[in-house]
């Protein structure tokens, strides 16, 4: 899964994801700090997506060295699109990326990722102009507040936790606590997510629900699958003897009911 979205995700540098590209189709626009993808069917999909109709650009990688500074989608809005500058373990194909290669001029595109890309969906304009978090507390739930708590990613694909850190320095407008070194992911401008670190030591993907290893005893009724997301949960069995915190991420089988238009979650033998 993971060397798939390296793949396409340097294959698409190549067709389309490039400043040069950008540049010469006037497709972008810049300010002192930043740069923007201000072409129609990116704008069309991303007002769609984050439920902004006034939304007039979509931000471009503002951190990091030469080879992602411009050249990737912003982190703080795009998180989990396979066109990020770092590694994320939640990578999904968004429409917003391939409208991008549909406004090149040089492709005509097929909308068939189903929606998979969550992050942001329908949080509107706010999302844009509110920080991830103020007074201490996050203001969408893409973001988090507790250091280390069980979350899910936002596509409930991967059992996370809340990744905050102390750092050695945070620039003035990425503060988000009282404590001016405290802070979350670097490339999400500091912003704390749901986040597993790679460790080339383990199994990639550990996590995942639907490709990754299952370390819970099976009184806790997990299940790894093509057809199973994440959630967090406080109770546990009533004959366990397992300590755990009071919450945690767990992956659950669930099963679409399109008459009633919700989901079945299976628990074990249960529903």
């Amino acid at each position: 899964l993971y060397i798939k979205y390296l793949l396409f995700h340097e294959i698409t540098h190549i067709l389309a994801f490039h400043p040069y590209i950008f540049s010469n189709l006037k497709m972008s626009g810049t300010t002192l700090l930043n740069s923007y993808i201000v072409s129609n069917k990116v704008i069309e999909k991303a007002r769609e997506h984050f439920g902004c109709p006034s939304l007039s650009r979509l931000p471009l990688e503002n951190q990091g060295g030469s080879g992602s500074i411009g050249s990737h989608w912003e982190s703080r809005y795009m998180l989990g699109d396979y066109m990020i500058s770092t590694y994320f373990p939640d990578m999904v194909i968004s429409d917003i990326t391939l409208a991008l290669f549909e406004d090149t001029g040089f492709y005509k595109v097929n909308y068939y990722s189903g929606g998979l890309f969550k992050f942001g969906k329908n949080k509107g304009c706010d999302f844009f102009n509110k920080k991830c978090v103020e007074n201490n507390r996050a203001n969408f739930d893409e973001f988090c507040d507790v250091e280390n708590e069980p979350k899910c990613s936002s596509s409930r694909n991967i059992k996370s936790k809340c990744y905050i850190t102390n750092h050695y320095y945070i620039p003035r407008n990425y503060r988000y606590f009282s404590d001016s070194t405290k802070g979350g992911v670097y490339s999400v401008n500091y912003c704390p997510v749901p986040y597993e670190e790679f460790n080339s030591n383990k199994y990639y993907f550990p996590n995942h629900c639907q490709v990754g290893i299952s370390d819970l005893p099976n009184e806790f009724g997990e299940k790894i699958g093509n057809e199973s997301l994440c959630f967090t949960r406080s109770l546990l069995p009533n004959y366990s003897e397992t300590n755990v915190t009071s919450q945690m991420a767990i992956c659950y089988e669930v099963e679409c009911n399109t008459n009633n238009k919700n989901i079945i979650i299976k628990i074990r033998d249960d529903e």
